[in-house]
């Protein structure tokens, strides 16, 4: 047995060994611990990585949203535009060349709602035209002429030698848009002298004319208009004829 001195250091030791064990396995933890606690709170969680920076749309996406925008915007536009010259070949009853020209600009771009609609609408138009409308025969159209148009009345009619002569045979300009007025309140409707008749080879090789294919609707009364001398005299200068 070990002496009462030797006894009280070996335990002495051990106390200072134990002491030193515990504050590494105490360093240990804390280092451990606070290990752990960076990584929860500083790495993502597995399978559902996050970026440190924002994902921004890719300029490529916006410049093609910005162009479809401008595409479709276009198309509304040449829409709008070709509709409008359907309606002005409508309005003198080529309903034929209207439908014409809206089914070549949906072929080129595509069928549209608003030319569904002005195609149903000329169809039904054209179907109830007739050839030369009220007439029965070619012979019945009117043929009306006007002289050179008189724009500036205070020097036409000034007093002189010729104004007596302006006043039977002219027409003001105002006169000439009030006669085309009234032709067509009272129906009157103005075509082409080429659609009124047209040169066709018959059989024995010679060439005559044949009436044209006039078709509007029954209410309608088809006229040809025309100026006579087309030219303007040295006695005309400075009368209010046009230079």
């Amino acid at each position: 047995m070990l002496p009462r001195s030797q006894r009280h250091k070996k335990k002495k030791m051990s106390r200072k060994i134990l002491a030193i064990e515990i504050i590494l396995l105490c360093t240990l933890a804390l280092f451990i611990y606070y290990g752990l606690e960076t990584r929860l709170f500083t790495d993502p969680p597995i399978g559902n990585e996050v970026s440190d920076t924002v994902e921004e749309p890719l300029e490529d996406d916006i410049t093609n949203h910005s162009d479809d925008i401008d595409n479709e915007e276009s198309l509304k536009d040449k829409v709008t535009k070709v509709i409008k010259q359907a309606n002005a070949l409508a309005l003198g009853y080529d309903y034929e060349e209207a439908i014409s020209l809206l089914q070549v600009f949906t072929e080129q771009f595509g069928p549209d709602d608003d030319i569904t609609k002005a195609l149903s609408g000329y169809h039904l138009e054209k179907e109830r035209l007739v050839s030369l409308g009220a007439y029965d025969s070619i012979n019945q159209i009117s043929h009306v002429f006007f002289h050179s148009l008189i724009a500036d009345t205070a020097k036409a009619f000034d007093g002189d030698f010729d104004s007596n002569g302006y006043n039977f045979y002219m027409t003001t300009v105002s006169e000439f848009k009030e006669m085309m007025t009234e032709m067509y309140h009272a129906g009157y409707v103005l075509v082409s002298i080429h659609d009124v008749a047209r040169k066709e080879t018959v059989a024995d090789g010679s060439v005559q004319f044949v009436p044209g294919d006039i078709m509007l609707p029954p209410d309608k009364k088809p006229f040809v208009l025309s100026q006579d001398d087309v030219n303007y005299y040295n006695y005309m200068d400075g009368d209010g004829f046009a230079s």
